[in-house]
């Protein structure tokens, strides 16, 4: 892409469908993408400033480009670890809180990876939204990276399949998908790979022991999410099932491998004949043994509870999704699900002090296509094959690339 052309990327989140805390124990989980994504609009400029707009997490800062360290460069030449590059590009990020920092640095990370500094410099300019709640174990970060690399890729000659079509070939999402779990790595350590692979693939994947597979004839499901707005500490309530299952082997044991049981059988109903009815049936089956299973380990939470109480009342199915001790409920919505009982239902949930979304489960991963002007072509494009924007955040998005 040439100077002053511009890029819209837009890369779903992701929630475990089933099998939440058994996967720690070598156990398969169900992960899917969210109807939830993060945006990005990006152009190259003429000039030598790197613009990144982060108006979700308070950041708007510029740098030159001859802020950015030569030794980063030359460190990932020398195929140096994440680590060490990270304490040459530290001074850039300084002044910042941890979730800012670590959104600057993994982009910086994938730029001194992919930018060819002895080529013709130029300067850039980013804005990513993000319709993710952050923080409430939806993958806003493995989005966000997805929508980072997409970019950087782009930009730097490493992809060329955009077109009139966002939809990606698998070629091009592997390498996606390989730099965006580079970034992970920035935001989280030792990350699984899952989430970044549901965000640039899209649809559900099972994930064992470091293996992930796609699965296929997984069918797109309509889903309620429900965020409690109740903080949680995944590190904690992992911690916790792990000290239970140190007391009480056999029991816990025995639920992990009961939840196991519930992702597998998931893989089974969608390999299946079953009718949409017998579907739906047994997905509604398969939530409730999943929440009651993983329950019994001591990680649900009252707001969780309530939400279950709430929805079960109109003959809805939740449960918790990720670590639980708050965070998100997912409960699942039929077709055939009468509007009046949905907004009854938002009513109380939105009444009780919680945040509705109604979404989908299972979309398209990464989308990406060039920008045109006038203001209209954007619009456009961006209503046409981005339809899962929420109307409150589409006339933010549409404002993004003429604040660059």
């Amino acid at each position: 892409m040439t100077i002053g052309e511009e890029i819209v990327v837009a890369a779903p989140g992701k929630v475990i469908l089933f099998g939440e805390h058994a996967v720690v124990y070598g156990k398969t989980a169900v992960a899917a993408s969210v109807g939830l994504r993060c945006y990005l609009v990006g152009k190259k400029t003429s000039d030598d400033t790197i613009t990144l707009c982060l108006p979700d997490l308070n950041v708007n800062y510029e740098w030159k480009i001859h802020d950015i360290p030569t030794e980063a460069f030359e460190l990932v030449k020398k195929q140096a670890s994440i680590d060490e590059v990270l304490v040459v590009l530290e001074p850039l990020a300084t002044e910042y809180t941890s979730s800012q920092k670590t959104a600057i640095l993994s982009f910086f990370y994938l730029y001194v990876s992919l930018v060819d500094k002895t080529a013709s410099p130029y300067g850039l300019a980013l804005c990513v939204r993000s319709t993710l709640p952050v923080g409430a174990g939806l993958g806003s970060s493995a989005s966000y990276s997805v929508c980072i690399a997409t970019c950087l890729l782009q930009f730097n000659g490493h992809i060329s399949t955009l077109g009139g079509n966002p939809k990606l070939d698998t070629k091009t999402a592997e390498t996606i998908n390989k730099w965006a779990f580079q970034a992970e790595k920035v935001i989280h350590g030792n990350p699984s790979g899952i989430d970044n692979t549901v965000s640039t693939f899209g649809g559900a994947q099972m994930y064992t022991k470091g293996d992930i597979e796609t699965l296929h004839k997984f069918k797109s499901l309509k889903f309620l999410l429900t965020n409690t707005k109740v903080p949680r500490d995944t590190r904690t309530l992992v911690a916790n099932v792990r000290s239970m299952r140190d007391q009480y082997p056999l029991v816990v044991d025995h639920l992990m491998e009961a939840i196991h049981g519930i992702s597998k059988s998931c893989q089974v109903v969608f390999d299946s004949s079953a009718s949409n009815e017998e579907i739906m049936r047994s997905i509604e089956e398969l939530i409730d043994l999943n929440h009651q299973l993983i329950a019994a380990t001591g990680v649900s939470h009252p707001s969780l509870e309530r939400i279950r109480e709430i929805t079960g009342a109109k003959g809805l199915h939740s449960k918790l999704t990720g670590a639980g001790g708050g965070g998100c409920a997912l409960t699942l919505l039929r077709d055939d699900t009468p509007k009046y009982v949905l907004e009854a239902v938002e009513k109380e949930l939105v009444d009780a002090g919680f945040e509705c979304y109604e979404t989908s489960i299972g979309v398209e991963g990464v989308k990406a296509m060039p920008l045109h002007r006038p203001e209209e072509s954007l619009q456009h494009d961006l209503i046409n094959y981005f339809m899962d924007i929420p109307k409150e955040r589409l006339d933010q998005l549409l404002t993004i690339p003429y604040k660059l």
